[in-house]
């Protein structure tokens, strides 16, 4: 009656990316593919205006906030291995990331992959400078601390050590290994996410993991 469009999500869900039993079912999203619907819907209705009028909201505002830091939580916590998501979501929502790579000259990083590290806000080529190692601490999209030489910073209340095999908080060895490990946490560390590459097998893909089948590893489960 007010001429909104219907939109058939189970049509788009090709176009979307949007994955049966990765992303939900046919009735139920889980988180991911909740937020790919979300963000579909709100390109929808901020490119038809079917929302006008819009006023700020002191309360509406702070309950953002806290919102936004929740689907962080949720996005980019331990239960997603898919690293392609957990780049184009670290790429847009609060974290912070933990990163160092071992240069290896036949590494598997492709132009895709080296575009969504960049976007992380890594600054390295990681096809022009295959062999150079790198090393970095990125808050909310900026970095707070690289180079090509391992180091240690102080930062939102832990202690960060590269060394040339491992990242440690406080001392102690993060639950991930690979040429290339990548930690998504959020800045309180009330979460962890930590995911080893070995990008020189040919997979891009979380170390231990066949697609979305994983084993433990160092006694806790990946699933």
């Amino acid at each position: 009656q007010k001429q909104v469009e219907y939109i058939d999500f189970l049509r788009k869900a090709e176009e979307l990316d949007w994955f049966l039993d990765m992303d939900g079912d046919t009735w139920h999203n889980n988180t991911w593919g909740a937020e790919i619907i979300t963000k579909e819907l709100a390109r929808v209705i901020e490119e038809k205006g079917y929302v006008t009028g819009h006023k700020n909201n002191d309360e509406a505002e702070m309950l953002y906030h806290s919102a936004l830091n929740r689907t962080a939580g949720y996005l980019m916590g331990p239960a997603n291995i898919n690293i392609y998501r957990l780049m184009e979501e670290a790429s847009k929502y609060p974290c912070t990331i933990l990163f160092r790579y071992q240069g290896k000259s036949r590494s598997s990083i492709g132009e895709y992959e080296n575009n969504a590290l960049q976007a992380l806000g890594l600054n390295h080529d990681f096809q022009k400078e295959r062999n150079k190692n790198y090393y970095a601490v990125v808050e909310n999209g900026t970095v707070v601390k690289e180079g090509s030489e391992p180091f240690t910073a102080d930062l939102n209340g832990k202690t960060i050590t590269f060394t040339e095999t491992d990242i440690l908080l406080d001392g102690e060895p993060v639950e991930s290994n690979g040429e290339l490990q990548i930690v998504f946490c959020d800045q309180d560390y009330k979460w962890i996410n930590p995911i080893g590459i070995n990008y020189s097998s040919g997979a891009f893909w979380k170390a231990g993991c066949n697609g979305w089948s994983c084993e433990a590893v160092s006694g806790s489960s990946n699933e």
